[in-house]
C-alpha cells in the first residue's frame, strides 16, 4: 500500500504564535509600503510582496492543519538585507558605517539568505519524503545545520560526498540550488570586486574614523592643479606642533591627482586621515559623499592656483566652488583663497556670509611687499611665525 507522505513533525503552540506574529509583523510593514507608493502594481506584485504573502498562507495553512503543511516563513530570509538598508535611513548621519561598507554588509546578508533558503527548503524536502507515486517512500534524517553544510559544500563545488540528498525532490531542488547557487555568487562576488574598485578608485564616500573630532573638505584649483600646494597644505595642517591628530581631510577633486601627491602620500604617518574623492564641489551628490552637511565637518577650504595662467578663470571657479558648498551648508566656516582683489569684491556681491574668510593672495603678497621696504626682514619674519617647523627639519636646515 502507497501511502500519500506528508509532515509527521508536531509544531509547537508556542512556535506557531511566534512564528505568526513575526510574519503578521513583516506582512503590515509590507502593506505599509505599498500604502506609501499608492499601490503601484510595480510594488503590489513585487517579490518581496509575493515572498510575504507565500510566508502568511503557510502559517494559516499550518493552523488548519500543523502537520501536513511546509512552513515557507524562512522565504522571508530573502528581503532581510532591506532592513539593513531601512536602519541605515532611519539613523541617518548616526550610521556610523560608510556606503560601502554598507553595501558589503547587504551583500553578505544576501549571501547567507541564499544559504539558509536553501538549506530549509532542503531539509524540508527530505524530511517530506518521496512523492507517493514512488515505491520506495523513504524519508530522511537531515537537520538544518547539516542542510547548511550540505548546501555551502556543494555551493562551493567541493562536494566531500559525505551528505547527499535521498528523495527524488530533494535531488531535484540540488540540482536547482547548484546551477542557481554557482550563478548567484559569481554576481555576488563581481559586486564586491566592483565595490572595493570604487572606494580605492576614489568614487566612494568619506567615512569619519573613531576617536576623530571632525573633518575638514578640501578642493580648488590649488588642489588639483598644483600638487605643491596640496603637500605643503597636508604637511602643516597635520604638523606635530598642532598636537595629535584629531581632524580627517577629505580631498575633492576633478580627476586623480599626479605621482608627486601619491609619492608624498606613501611614508606620510597621517595617510589613513586623508581621503581622497573623486567629483566637484559642483555637484549636490559629491558634496553629500564628502560630508559637507555632517555636523563633524568643521570647515572647508577652497585654495587657488598661484601659477593659474588664467587668473580670472581660476578666480571664477573657485568662487563656483565656494557658492556650491555655501549652498550646501550656509553655517560651515569656508576659507576661500581668491588671486586678483577684484574677484574679492565679486565674491562678496554674491555672498557675505560672517562665516567666510576670504583671502587675495595679491593683496597679500603686496602687503609683505610693502612692509618689508619698511622692516627689513619682514617677511622672513612671518614666514617663520606661519610655518611649523620640527627639530629634525631645523637640524637639517
Amino acid at each position: 500500500t502507497i501511502s500519500r507522505a506528508n509532515y509527521t513533525r508536531q509544531i509547537a503552540k508556542s512556535e506557531f504564535v511566534i512564528d505568526l506574529l513575526l510574519t503578521l509583523v513583516i506582512l503590515t510593514g509590507t502593506l505599509f509600503h505599498i500604502v506609501a507608493h499608492d499601490f503601484e502594481l510595480s510594488q503590489v506584485f513585487s517579490s518581496r510582496t509575493m515572498i510575504d504573502c507565500m510566508a502568511f498562507g503557510s502559517v494559516l495553512a499550518q493552523f488548519i492543519g500543523p502537520s501536513a503543511w511546509i512552513s515557507l516563513t524562512f522565504l522571508q530570509a530573502f528581503s532581510l538585507h532591506l532592513g539593513v538598508l531601512r536602519l541605515r535611513k532611519l539613523l541617518g548621519r548616526a550610521w556610523i558605517v560608510n556606503e560601502v561598507q554598507t553595501m558589503m554588509i547587504v551583500l553578505a546578508i544576501r549571501g547567507a539568505a541564499l544559504v539558509f533558503i536553501f538549506s530549509c527548503l532542503f531539509v524540508a524536502l527530505e524530511l517530506l519524503g518521496n512523492p507517493y507515486w514512488v515505491t520506495q517512500n523513504k524519508k530522511s534524517s537531515k537537520s538544518l545545520w547539516h542542510s547548511v553544510y550540505f548546501i555551502l559544500v556543494t555551493i562551493a563545488t567541493v562536494g566531500f560526498g559525505d551528505i547527499a540528498p535521498e528523495t527524488i525532490l530533494g535531488q531535484a531542488a540540488v540540482m536547482i540550488f547548484v546551477i542557481a547557487g554557482v550563478i548567484f555568487f559569481s554576481i555576488l562576488s563581481t559586486e564586491a570586486l566592483a565595490l572595493i574598485s570604487r572606494e580605492t578608485s576614489g568614487l566612494g564616500a568619506f567615512s569619519s574614523k573613531p576617536g576623530m573630532e571632525g573633518h575638514v573638505v578640501l578642493c580648488g584649483g590649488g588642489v588639483q592643479e598644483s600638487p605643491i600646494t596640496l603637500v605643503d597644505f597636508l604637511s602643516e595642517f597635520f604638523h606635530q606642533d598642532h598636537g595629535a591628530f584629531r581632524y580627517q581631510v577629505c580631498v575633492l577633486v576633478r580627476q586623480r591627482l599626479d605621482e608627486q601627491f601619491n609619492n608624498f602620500m606613501v611614508n606620510a604617518k597621517f595617510k589613513k586621515l586623508v581621503t581622497v574623492l573623486l567629483g566637484s564641489p559642483l555637484i549636490a551628490r559629491d558634496l553629500h559623499r564628502a560630508g559637507i552637511s555632517w555636523p563633524s565637518c568643521r570647515a572647508a577650504y577652497v585654495l587657488a592656483n598661484t601659477k593659474a595662467s588664467n587668473v580670472r578663470r581660476e578666480d571664477d571657479e573657485n568662487i563656483l566652488r565656494w557658492l556650491g558648498i555655501r549652498h550646501a551648508n550656509v553655517r560651515l566656516p569656508i576659507f576661500l583663497s581668491l588671486l586678483k582683489p577684484a574677484s574679492i569684491e565679486r565674491a562678496e556681491a554674491l555672498s557675505n556670509s560672517p562665516a567666510d574668510i576670504k583671502v587675495c593672495i595679491e593683496d597679500l603678497r603686496c602687503g609683505l611687499l610693502a612692509k618689508s621696504c619698511v622692516v627689513p626682514g619682514f617677511c622672513t619674519l612671518i614666514r617663520g611665525l606661519a610655518a611649523s617647523t620640527s627639530p629634525e627639519e631645523n637640524d637639517q636646515g
